[in-house]
């Protein structure tokens, strides 16, 4: 019986990390974002189906073109919305769930504000990324909108067997471990793993900690304004 999992998680939580990571086990399918609508169109044509394949269509090749030889498939759900609705559609029916969280939840909507502003949200080791000015505002509103998230998984995974986690204390500090702990939830056999290779770049830069601190500064202000009002 071929296992099917699914990741669900908000952007900026490190899940293209997690995905190489499962990936290099050799044993837990391909799992990429073939629920994103803007990429959708490449992933059937990278499993040899015409653009008018329906939506059943596409999952099977799926299933056949990007399964592991023990039978395991993988896909990740970014977000609440459009590929939601898509993961849907394609009535996929895991049998197993992976949540990805990030703790630090500032940090994540300064990601995701310098993602949104350069429109570069997967970078390669040679991506020239453009400064982004600092802006409460919208920063604020990121934060916002991951705390929207964060409600809708806790409440979508309440009645979900499901492993949970942490892009800093999982991912970062122990990604093997991780790695392992997906296969044991799964029942995966973890015997002769292949030997971990360090997978993807951690892109870290003061700037993103300065817009930390500043940030904190003046959401304690606009506090204090409310309060006075």
């Amino acid at each position: 019986m071929k296992k099917k999992y699914a990741i669900r998680c908000g952007s900026r939580t490190g899940s293209t990390l997690l995905c190489e990571l499962l990936r290099s086990t050799n044993r837990c399918g391909q799992p990429q974002e073939y629920a994103n609508p803007e990429l959708v169109s490449d992933y059937v044509r990278e499993v040899g189906l015409d653009q008018s394949a329906g939506i059943a269509e596409y999952r099977n090749k799926l299933f056949n073109k990007k399964s592991t030889e023990n039978e395991v498939f993988g896909i990740k759900v970014v977000g609440t919305t459009a590929q939601t609705d898509i993961f849907n559609e394609m009535d996929i029916k895991p049998t197993h769930w992976i949540r990805l969280h990030r703790e630090d939840k500032i940090l994540q909507a300064i990601s995701r504000f310098k993602a949104w502003k350069t429109n570069i949200w997967h970078r390669g080791t040679k991506t020239k990324v453009p400064l982004v000015t600092y802006s409460f505002n919208d920063i604020d509103w990121c934060l916002r909108e991951i705390e929207k998230e964060e409600a809708y998984f806790d409440e979508f995974f309440k009645d979900k067997d499901h492993i949970s986690i942490s892009y800093e204390l999982d991912l970062l500090e122990e990604p093997e471990q991780t790695a392992t702990a997906c296969l044991v939830h799964m029942g995966i056999s973890i015997d002769e793993l292949p030997e971990f290779k360090p997978v993807g770049e951690i892109h870290r830069d003061e700037v993103s900690y300065e817009m930390r601190e500043r940030y904190l500064k003046d959401v304690t202000w606009a506090n204090y304004e409310n309060w006075r009002a």
